[in-house]
């Protein structure tokens, strides 16, 4: 999960609070503290581990209620056939396709030769941070 928000009403204005994921131990922890509440600008999402339902409690301050709880995720795309003449459909942008099937040949050909030179010039290639971080290394050690 990426983020998540909470809008809710606090007297005549709407605040966007931004969410703490906590467990019950971790809530059961604050709750023997003397405030027993979430900061001003922050919620709670208290997710049990152990609920196969997958349900949470939201905990706002005592004079908020919750207008809408945003949640914003990256899925993991499912496997991509990099072969030229695949008729798979594939979830990223279309756009992306050539870029991924570059960089599937350039880490086949560092993984096929194995040295150095062609880890560092595969960075340099697909600009990549592989190869630059492989250099500065090299650099720093002479």
């Amino acid at each position: 999960m990426i983020s998540e928000q909470i809008m809710v009403k606090r007297g005549n204005s709407n605040i966007t609070l931004q969410v703490v994921p906590l467990n019950y131990m971790e809530y059961s922890r604050i709750m023997s503290r003397p405030y027993k509440r979430p900061l001003v600008n922050q919620a709670w999402r208290i997710s049990n581990d152990y609920d196969k339902e997958h349900k949470v409690d939201l905990v706002v301050g005592a004079s908020d209620s919750i207008d809408q709880y945003i949640i914003r995720y990256v899925k993991r795309p499912s496997k991509i056939d990099i072969t030229i003449d695949s008729e798979n459909p594939c979830e990223l942008d279309e756009e992306l396709h050539l870029e991924i099937l570059k960089r599937a040949v350039e880490l086949a050909k560092a993984s096929y030769i194995g040295d150095l030179s062609s880890t560092i010039s595969l960075g340099q290639v697909s600009g990549s941070n592989l190869g630059v971080v492989s250099q500065q290394n090299n650099n720093r050690e002479q």
